[in-house]
C-alpha cells in the first residue's frame, strides 16, 4: 500500500500546464518528507526537473542543473522572470 502511494505522490506526479513551480515542488518534497521518501536531496531535486512540463524546461535549457532544494528554488525564480518578461512582450 505505501508502495503504491510513493508512486502515485511521486514517482508519478507530473508537473501540470499551468500550475505554479513553485507549489509542484514544495507538493512534491511535502510528499517526500511524509513518506520518509529513502532519496538524497539531489535524487529529490533532479526528479522533480524530469516531471517538469516541457513549456517549463524550455526556459531553464541554458541554465545551470540546480544541485539543491535551494538551487532549484534559485533557478525558478529566473524562469519566472523570463515567463513574465516573456508575458509583458506579448501583452
Amino acid at each position: 500500500m505505501c508502495e503504491q502511494l510513493i508512486r502515485v505522490l511521486i514517482v508519478f506526479r507530473f508537473h501540470a500546464v499551468g500550475q505554479p513551480v513553485r507549489d509542484y515542488v514544495e507538493q512534491f518534497f511535502q510528499a517526500a518528507n511524509f513518506l520518509q521518501y529513502e532519496a538524497t536531496e539531489q535524487q529529490l531535486v533532479d526528479h522533480v526537473l524530469m516531471n517538469l512540463h516541457p513549456s517549463i524546461l524550455e526556459k531553464a535549457a541554458f541554465l545551470d542543473r540546480p544541485q539543491s532544494l535551494r538551487e532549484l528554488y534559485r533557478m525558478i525564480g529566473l524562469m519566472e522572470e523570463k515567463i513574465s518578461v516573456s508575458k509583458e512582450g506579448s501583452g
